[in-house]
């Protein structure tokens, strides 16, 4: 299912990065399934970043400088560790430290995924609202009615008439639809839902993340 979600942040761009991703931002929340894209100067706001030495590689290497080693990279903050991802060394300590000789660690808020390359930090909030699933639920019958759509060897342009039995949410929305038509009738080309007996109407369909949803469905040319 491609469930829509609310905001990707994104923070540690350049300039002219930035500017060559806002005149693609509808192409990206298109493509990402977003409702907003967010720029931000600084990943310090959306992660916790720590680092610290790999003592695999180091230990040996650094025998007694290890704690003063250790206890300047506790200072450093996230403009020091992107600096150090985007040159891809830094001296600590005296010491001239690449990539694979230290371990980067973010940590997301809650209800946040985030990661990052180079320097650019992005966050995903993919916390649910009762409209974010809804709407990927409304989503997911469109994929499904097209799918038989198509197995029905349906023209592209006809239009159809849908006669359902549905449980949960399912149900909730497909009887708003016969009542008022939306987005779902617009992609389906359905002109009526119609409630109907589960008995003659196939394989029941379920939907995996939403509880008690279920579908049945048959299509009909509209001859009117």
């Amino acid at each position: 299912m491609r469930q829509p979600l609310q905001k990707m942040s994104i923070a540690g761009l350049s300039a002219e990065d930035q500017k060559l991703l806002k005149a693609m931002e509808a192409r990206v929340l298109s493509e990402l399934n977003l409702k907003e894209l967010v720029f931000l100067g600084d990943g310090a706001s959306l992660v916790v970043e720590n680092v610290k030495p790999n003592l695999k590689r180091l230990g040996a290497k650094l025998g007694k400088k290890m704690p003063a080693v250790t206890a300047e990279l506790r200072k450093w903050g996230s403009k020091e560790i992107a600096a150090f991802e985007a040159a891809g060394f830094a001296v600590v300590g005296g010491e001239r430290l690449g990539l694979e000789d230290l371990l980067i660690e973010r940590k997301a808020a809650e209800g946040k995924a985030a990661g990052a390359l180079e320097g650019m930090v992005a966050e995903l909030d993919v916390a649910m609202t009762p409209a974010l699933k809804r709407e990927g639920l409304m989503r997911e019958l469109v994929n499904r009615i097209q799918q038989r759509r198509k197995e029905s060897k349906f023209n592209l342009s006809d239009r159809i008439r849908v006669t359902y039995a549905a449980g949960g949410l399912v149900k909730e929305i497909l009887d708003a639809e016969a009542v008022a038509p939306s987005f779902l009738s617009e992609e389906t080309l359905a002109v009526a839902w119609l409630a109907g007996d589960e008995a003659g109407l196939g394989e029941r369909e379920e939907f995996g993340g939403f509880e008690g949803a279920w579908v049945k469905f048959h299509l009909s040319l509209n001859k009117n």
